[in-house]
């Protein structure tokens, strides 16, 4: 599906869940899938004042219109009030999501223009409840004002009470994943995650993700590859055994579980061998991402564990998009096999606590 399509489906959406909406409330939505929420955010203190005054006064009159979450096209979404009324996110957490996804869609008054288009042409083909001569007369003034950013129309307030932040799509299915670390952190002051899963099921990228957000660094297994020097026969055989698991146990888990500065050294696949050294601190969320993360040989040391699912087909795409032809076939007979094996003798999908899809395309517009 093209983005143009999106925006289309994006439309029709929200006018069958919305007949009430006014010309203003699509140009918002225009205007927030194009920006996202980059315009309302200066200070992420005061952002959290406004959030809370939000919060109190919809917890007093019980407003909100049941969605938790919908998306809003080009990769954002709106995350609802509701998800902390119903205990799944805290406010902070929500005020956190908005002010780290703020700026993610820098946009363009060209591309907001090309989206106009496409309201025009939705409406002429009478979705909405307004008519074409309608929207025009305010984008005429629209226009004129130098397309700012508007609000919700009266009419939308009353019916469906709006109260959201605008976030990136990405952190949707990691809400439960968030919550969770939450909790740890207030019972245990402290939580160790690790994020396993297939090639290109987006662990660096998930990882980096949850490090913005949680404020914790990020520590990637592919640094603790075993050396050529040491990759024998039976040790390749051995689900797992390509990964220094004895390195990792050594220079990385035993530091951060007595609470004390390391380093470690860096695997390079060019060399085979160590390139450099990094110094890390202990953060009360630390991050271990890469396939082998659950290696029994650890002992279970993780406060969280995750498994990133992606189908097989789009982990192809993923990787040819990445790697190329030839990268895919290195994956496809060399890499790849050796992770199913791991994955297959120690059932880390079954074991692990969370199982989150990373295949956005998947996920339904809305949810409540």
């Amino acid at each position: 599906m093209s983005s143009m399509e999106c925006v289309e489906e994006i439309l029709r959406d929200h006018a069958h869940r919305y007949p009430l909406a006014e010309p203003c409330d699509f140009v918002k939505l225009l205007f927030q899938q194009e920006f996202g929420g980059e315009h309302m955010i200066k200070d992420p203190q005061q952002s959290l004042l406004y959030l809370r005054q939000e919060y109190n006064a919809l917890n007093e009159s019980k407003q909100g219109n049941g969605v938790l979450w919908e998306s809003i096209g080009n990769g954002m979404a709106r995350l609802s009030l509701k998800a902390v009324f119903s205990g799944k996110i805290s406010l902070p957490l929500l005020n956190t999501l908005f002010a780290v996804s703020a700026g993610k869609n820098t946009g363009s008054l060209e591309g907001l223009k090309a989206k106009l288009d496409i309201l025009r042409k939705e409406s002429e083909k009478g979705t909405f409840s307004f008519s074409a001569e309608e929207l025009e007369s305010f984008l005429e003034n629209y226009a004129a004002a130098g397309y700012p950013a508007v609000h919700h129309s009266q009419r939308y307030k009353e019916a469906y009470s709006p109260a959201y932040r605008v976030v990136d799509l990405a952190y949707i299915p990691l809400l439960p994943l968030l919550h969770a670390v939450e909790k740890t952190v207030e019972a245990k002051g402290r939580c160790l995650i690790a994020l396993d899963g297939p090639a290109a099921s987006g662990k660096s990228t998930v990882g980096e993700r949850l490090a913005k957000v949680l404020d914790s660094s990020c520590i990637h297994m592919d640094d603790f590859f075993l050396p050529f020097s040491l990759r024998t026969q039976q040790r390749l055989s051995q689900p797992g055994g390509n990964v220094h698991y004895e390195r990792f146990q050594e220079e990385v888990l035993a530091p951060l579980k007595e609470g004390r500065p390391f380093s470690y050294r860096v695997f390079d696949c060019a060399s085979g061998d160590y390139s450099a050294c990094k110094e890390a601190f202990p953060h009360p969320v630390e991050i271990i991402e890469g396939s082998y993360s659950q290696h029994p040989y650890f002992e279970e040391p993780y406060d969280i564990t995750v498994f990133l699912q992606i189908s097989p087909q789009e982990q192809q795409n993923r990787i040819l998009a990445r790697n190329g032809e030839k990268g895919w076939k290195m994956f496809r007979d060399r890499w790849i096999p050796l992770e199913n094996a791991y994955f297959s003798a120690f059932s880390i999908a079954e074991k692990s606590e969370f199982r989150i899809e990373t295949d956005f395309s998947r996920l339904p517009l809305f949810s409540y």
